[in-house]
């Protein structure tokens, strides 16, 4: 049951990235990639961007999206922070401009990021053989180019007793209450099933964007954590993957976060060996 309680003053945010087993037996490198923003003289504000790139073999700077996802993401927020300030998210006026702003800013800086570097280093005759067996196209010939950089974007901002989230594509945002009931900030994308998801890189990303708001102090998540695709699927079920965050929760309620830090990147590399295969990034934050 989600409870009353007072707020804590402050959040704590860690986050890790590993390789995925399958992607080290095969030479290939971790195409997710991570933000992490904790102001040090406002640890009342912290946020947290996650880009997962796209692993088929006709996305192949899937790696190189994935990081300016997270560099155009970074950059966004670090401008809503200064631009809140004291007065928050609560306000129904700042929401509606935040999704009407940030996402824009975000797919288009993206966009253009990838034009540029698609016109300073042109597709390779190794990359250009693997697109146009991936695609049946010659890559000058492909209508929408921006599809070798695809890449998910995930991101969470908490302010005091606020928090922001937006999803495009594939990963779980999971909340965890302080009685370790664990829910997702948003609800199954049926878009996200047998592999397919929605994606930056395509044309209608802007109108994929998800965003959503936590307005409700009183039952303030005691953790969020944020987690590529890869996590989710190392496990059977939704409920073992859930039981992870609430696990972790756990911990952090028992007086063991310092313990968390620096465990989570063998856990990670654990879960990867016996579970996907694929890349797993994870961020937590957590209430102080």
């Amino acid at each position: 049951m989600w409870k009353r309680r007072p707020a804590p003053p402050s959040w704590r945010l860690i986050g890790h990235s590993v390789r995925g087993a399958s992607h080290e037996r095969k030479g290939l490198p971790n195409q997710d990639a991570m933000a992490l923003i904790s102001p040090e003289r406002n640890s009342d504000i912290v946020a947290c961007a996650i880009a997962d790139g796209h692993g088929g073999a006709r996305y192949v700077r899937s790696e190189t999206g994935a990081q300016f996802a997270v560099e155009v993401t970074k950059k966004a927020l670090e401008v809503l922070i200064s631009a809140v300030g004291k007065e928050g998210l609560r306000s129904p006026n700042i929401q509606q401009r935040i999704a009407s702003t940030v996402p824009e800013q975000i797919v288009g800086e993206w966009k253009a990021n990838v034009d540029r570097h698609r016109t300073d280093h042109p597709l390779s005759p190794d990359e250009g053989a693997i697109w146009a067996r991936e695609t049946g196209s010659p890559w000058a010939e492909y209508a929408a180019p921006a599809l070798c950089y695809g890449a998910t974007l995930l991101v969470v901002l908490a302010v005091r007793d606020e928090l922001m989230f937006i999803q495009l594509g594939d990963g779980d945002i999971l909340l965890v209450s302080d009685t370790g009931e664990t829910v997702p900030a948003f609800a199954t994308d049926p878009r996200h099933l047998g592999g397919q998801t929605t994606s930056l890189c395509t044309p209608d990303a802007l109108a994929q964007v998800r965003i959503g708001f936590w307005n409700r102090p009183e039952t303030l998540p005691a953790l969020v954590m944020v987690s590529t695709d890869g996590y989710a699927n190392s496990y059977p079920d939704e409920p073992s993957f859930h039981k992870v965050a609430s696990d972790i929760w756990e911990m952090a309620a028992e007086g063991n976060w310092e313990k968390v830090k620096p465990t989570l990147p063998t856990w990670l590399i654990e879960t990867t060996r016996k579970g996907s295969g694929d890349d797993i990034t994870v961020a937590l934050i957590s209430r102080g």
